[in-house]
């Protein structure tokens, strides 16, 4: 769509789109580590917690939580 130049070997690169219409694009950290890496939590309506970057939209999570049958869970991972 953009034509952006992304070479064929990379990371993955992973956001969301807000109930609003905004993306983010997440940071790779330990509280997210989940998200690149179980393939389940990806088909899962999540509840994240963070902070952006000023003048980004680069969201840093700091908890995450899953929510099924309008039931919270928290999401722990070690």
């Amino acid at each position: 769509m953009y034509n952006a130049d992304v070479p064929v070997e990379h990371e993955d690169l992973y956001g969301f789109k807000t109930k609003e219409g905004v993306f983010y694009t997440l940071l790779r950290t330990n509280p997210s580590e989940a998200l690149f890496v179980d393939t389940r939590l990806q088909e899962k309506e999540l509840i994240v917690k963070g902070r952006t970057f000023p003048k980004t939209q680069i969201l840093e999570a700091i908890s995450i939580q899953s929510v099924h049958n309008s039931v919270v869970y928290d999401l722990y991972y070690y």
